[in-house]
């Protein structure tokens, strides 16, 4: 996408308008069809110009002129409606300017039309319904176990958000590239409108900072706590180092959620398996793969946010072979059973287990074992 600096607004919108114009001419009567296919290589200067009018309108005198973002919201819906496939990433500047515009009902339709609805893990659509389940609550009508039902998947999406939102850390600009779930995503989400519309909804920051700390910091135990929840997912942590500075981690002990399991050079380090509050090892997910693995005395841990939350939510503890596909890489069946050697790899069935066996996992098996 275009995120576009104050002096170029002017120039973006006549550049798209003349874009648009040529577009028009190219493919005469495009403008009047009910479908427009992204796979034709010759609507592709029509549908880009839209869209680059859309975000330009959006963003101009940053979002203060009223009627050039309504202009630019139509054209969202209307590349929405005529390229539903959504090959531009429409939906998700739409459903980000609708939050903007305070039109919470709308924004969740857009999203919830989409094939993953709320079951997406997107970071900009899990931290917006966060925002709506909040407001829902506020009316009475969802339940507080739905609404931090909603915010475990938003940490999953992405944790950093959490943490920039809390301690209202906003870059003045955008990044031109980011990674699922990274520090750059959750950086872009918040300077483009997660800081604004969090501010402007009443009580909404101050709830987000009691659930993170809401029964302390962190467990008052050994570390058990947390040696359970990186079993099942992600967690930020706030960790002392040796120059006595602070260091926030999203770490794991979920293989699955590892990268690089797949390669032959890939192998766990000793001491994930059995829970030492002297030596927690687990994967850094802020950091470079192979360079992730880290351990720590549970003694330097200073925050486990949303550990409550986390530890009480029934979606963090969900079966992890539930909506894994079968790891046969011949079949694209939901997988029903985990390996009984590393419980890693998931298959359908006794015949796609014994296909990759013989094929693939025999080799990559004994490298998944938590030592």
């Amino acid at each position: 996408h275009m995120y576009l600096r104050a002096s170029m607004h002017q120039k973006a919108l006549l550049s798209f308008e003349r874009a648009l114009g040529c577009a028009k001419m190219l493919w005469p009567g495009i403008d009047q069809a009910k479908e427009i296919d992204w796979g034709y290589i010759e609507h592709r200067p029509y549908l880009r110009a839209v869209h680059g009018l859309a975000v330009a309108k959006c963003e101009h005198e940053g979002g203060r002129d009223k009627s050039m973002v309504s202009e630019g919201i139509e054209h969202l819906r209307y590349l929405l409606k005529v390229c539903p496939r959504d090959n531009m990433g429409c939906r998700l500047i739409l459903f980000r300017q609708l939050l903007c515009e305070g039109d919470y009902k709308e924004a969740e339709m857009v999203v919830e039309k989409h094939e993953d609805g709320r079951e997406t893990y997107e970071c900009t659509f899990c931290w917006g319904f966060v925002l709506i389940d909040f407001l829902k609550f506020k009316l009475g009508v969802l339940s507080k176990e739905d609404l931090e039902t909603t915010l475990v998947r938003a940490l999953q999406s992405n944790s950093h958000v959490a943490k920039l939102l809390i301690h209202n850390e906003v870059r003045d600009n955008c990044h031109s590239s980011t990674s699922s779930g990274s520090l750059e995503q959750a950086e872009n989400y918040v300077f483009l409108a997660g800081n604004k519309v969090w501010k402007r909804t009443a009580g909404a920051l101050s709830w987000l900072r009691t659930v993170s700390t809401r029964s302390g910091p962190k467990p008052d135990d050994n570390g058990q706590t947390l040696f359970n929840l990186l079993t099942t997912g992600m967690v930020m942590i706030a960790v002392e180092n040796e120059c006595c500075s602070i260091d926030y981690m999203i770490v794991t002990t979920r293989v699955n959620s590892i990268p690089g399991t797949a390669l032959p050079e890939f192998s766990l380090p000793p001491g994930m398996k059995e829970h030492d509050p002297e030596k927690i090892v687990c994967y850094n997910c802020s950091a470079e793969w192979p360079g992730g693995f880290v351990s720590f005395n549970y003694e330097a841990v200073r925050e486990v946010m949303f550990w409550n939350v986390l530890d009480s939510c029934k979606l963090y503890k969900d079966d992890e072979t539930d909506k894994m596909s079968c790891y046969n890489s011949y079949c694209c069946e939901p997988a029903k059973s985990l390996c009984s050697v590393c419980h890693v790899a998931a298959y359908c069935s006794r015949s796609c287990q014994k296909k990759d066996w013989k094929e693939n996992h025999r080799m990559q098996c004994p490298k998944l074992v938590k030592k």
